[in-house]
């Protein structure tokens, strides 16, 4: 094997790693037609698979549902680590507030997964369980429970908390532009 067929190769190898997954099957394509292209054309022809390949990943990275996924990484990430904190502070002080931060933080924890993963039905159904645990806290603290009626303004404070932003999580787990579903039929 000649130096150039190996250079040829290792471009469409390379393109092939590069290549997003709407266009494996076209890179596998080309893969098996370089062998029956001629000597002196097989690097311009790797070269040109490589640099369209990457055209198209740098287009696939940018577009726009992507980028909206960010945000919920980010505000999901921060409500995740904040309701850890303060649950680990409080859970010798208050032990009750303890627990139930450190549940929100894996609630928080889980829509973060989701978000990461894109998959609406994954948001959704961690929303749903959002929402209850929420609803739960705050008529416990309307109701008094003995645990909730020492300080049952910040549960009630907490609940609305909550059920506003997966309330917004729910929201945001239909809006079809966000999620790689409609990527595929666009």
């Amino acid at each position: 094997m000649k130096r150039s067929d190996i250079f040829a190769c290792l471009l469409m190898r390379l393109a092939r790693l590069l290549s997003p997954d709407n266009r494996r099957d076209w890179m596998r394509a080309m893969e098996h037609e370089l062998p029956h292209i001629p000597l002196n054309a097989r690097i311009p022809f790797a070269a040109g698979c490589f640099t369209s390949n990457l055209n198209e990943r740098i287009h696939a990275m940018a577009k726009l549902p992507p980028l909206i996924v960010v945000p919920g990484l980010i505000g999901s990430a921060f409500l995740s680590v904040l309701c850890l904190a303060n649950g680990i502070r409080l859970f010798s002080d208050a032990p009750v507030h303890g627990v139930i931060l450190l549940f929100a933080a894996l609630l928080w924890g889980a829509v973060f997964c989701a978000t990461h993963s894109r998959s609406s039905a994954s948001v959704a159904r961690i929303a749903v369980w959002g929402l209850s645990f929420y609803t739960v806290i705050g008529l416990a603290g309307l109701v008094g429970a003995p645990a909730f009626s020492v300080d049952s303004a910040f549960f009630q404070a907490l609940a609305l908390e909550g059920l506003a932003m997966f309330g917004i999580a729910m929201v945001i787990a239909f809006i079809p532009v966000f999620w790689r579903d409609t990527q595929s039929t666009s």
